[in-house]
């Protein structure tokens, strides 16, 4: 259980990709909107850290995937 926890509960991952997406198409279709205020640079963040996050996870997951292609033999 205390595994579960600690490592950011996965049953409820998915779900959260679809909240990060919504939040997403929100801040592109927001952002204009709140050009001149200190709302825009919040917009720009959540933007700018989907797409990082995203990035990374991908990143991860390749570099994961060739290692234990590699090291352990998953493709064999």
């Amino acid at each position: 259980m205390v595994a579960l926890v600690s490592s950011g509960l996965p049953v409820a991952a998915p779900l959260m990709g679809i909240v990060g997406i919504a939040g997403l198409i929100v801040a592109y279709v927001k952002r204009d909107d709140a050009a001149g205020t200190w709302v825009n640079s919040h917009f720009t963040w959540l933007i700018r850290t989907f797409w990082w996050s995203l990035l990374w996870s991908v990143l991860g997951w390749l570099t994961l995937l060739t290692l234990g292609w590699i090291l352990i033999g998953i493709a064999d």
